[in-house]
């Protein structure tokens, strides 16, 4: 089923579009409409088009049919009439004025929420131009920054073209995550990702700090690689652990247990330290010391895990040591981060161990399934 409604997702850091910014424009620029954004399909011509605010997308309608069930449901549903028989009937409105005449078979428009004049995101929704006839189209309530909805619906449709698309930050997918949500094309979206992070450094180099909001939209995604990428970030940085302020009690369920397993990884390495301690010489000892002073957060505070173990495996000269916990320690200090390049207790990661993994029948959604 289909709601009405859109699905809101949690929102603690990055609550709001942009603000519109004021530009300074010409009297033809400011009563130009930009110029419509033509799909292409091999052998088909455009007969959907869409107006989101002041931008025109043509598009074909057999596509976002197959990859919206919003689309499927509603194009051609009984009681819209298409934009050719509401043309010729008069009941397409004339205050609609477009780039072309109305050649299309469906024509949809931008209509505002209830909402839109109290937030300064609003929400705005397409109907079918026909249904407008008796209700006044007015936009200039609408608060937020249009071209940047305009831009996020465009790379929706990007994605259920197939073609290849770049995010800018976290902010954008999340609004494009809304978007699917309400024209339910959520699964399109999930499968081209992949790709798009890999186009994406800006977003993917966010996810360390927006790692709690990543994660709950990679479950409303159900995207494997966002979701394990947030995980490892969301259990750190070592003292201070995002991970205890999730919401969302499955999420944090998740993160807990993958705690409980980064916990005995590191039991099993401290175990070996102890043995060191109690029966190598003075040496190993002193080595051990120096790793966990220069481990320590330069206020003298509490002890940099990530870091300790970090500077240990650099001490090449505490044999010992390596003998009886070198796969431990490595197996601690690997890094399962996919889309980015980085070592645990250093640099960009210092405070981060990298090692936390899931499986995937523990991933908090049906991994069979292909559409919801």
């Amino acid at each position: 089923s289909i709601s009405s409604t859109r699905t809101r997702l949690s929102r603690p850091y990055v609550a709001r579009a942009p603000s519109a910014r004021k530009k300074l424009k010409t009297r033809a620029t400011a009563t130009s409409p930009p110029t419509p954004i033509v799909f292409q399909s091999s052998g088909l011509q455009p007969d959907l088009r869409l107006v989101v605010f002041d931008q025109e997308f043509h598009v074909h309608s057999v596509l976002l049919k197959i990859y919206s069930a919003f689309f499927r449901k509603f194009l051609d549903s009984p009681d819209k009439e298409t934009a050719i028989e509401a043309a010729s009937t008069g009941a397409l409105p004339a205050r609609l004025k477009f780039s072309t005449p109305t050649k299309f078979k469906y024509e949809w428009v931008t209509k505002l929420d209830n909402d839109a004049e109290s937030t300064d995101e609003g929400n705005w929704h397409l109907v079918a131009a026909s249904s407008t006839l008796k209700e006044p189209i007015d936009l200039s309530a609408y608060k937020g920054d249009k071209e940047y909805q305009s831009r996020a619906f465009e790379k929706l449709l990007y994605a259920m073209y197939l073609k290849p698309y770049k995010i800018e930050s976290c902010m954008e997918l999340m609004t494009m995550t809304e978007l699917a949500d309400y024209y339910c094309a959520l699964p399109v979206l999930s499968r081209t990702l992949d790709g798009a992070f890999l186009r994406s450094p800006a977003f993917v180099g966010s996810i360390r700090d927006l790692c709690c909001e990543t994660l709950a939209l990679a479950t409303k995604l159900r995207n494997s690689t966002l979701f394990r990428e947030s995980l490892v970030w969301v259990l750190g940085p070592w003292g201070e652990e995002r991970w205890e302020t999730l919401e969302d009690p499955k999420l944090k369920k998740i993160a807990k247990l993958a705690r409980h397993e980064l916990s005995h990884k590191i039991s099993k390495v401290q175990e070996a330290i102890i043995s060191i301690i109690e029966f190598a010489g003075g040496e190993d000892n002193s080595l051990i010391r120096e790793s966990a002073l220069e481990a320590r957060e330069d206020n003298g505070g509490y002890l940099n895990m990530p870091r300790y173990f970090q500077k240990l495996c650099k001490r090449e000269a505490i044999h010992v040591f390596m003998e009886d916990c070198g796969e431990s320690l490595d197996m601690l200090m690997i890094s399962n981060l996919v889309l980015e390049q980085h070592r645990a207790g250093k640099g960009f990661a210092d405070g981060h161990f990298l090692c936390v993994s899931i499986d995937d029948e523990d991933l908090p959604w049906d991994i069979t399934e292909m559409d919801w």
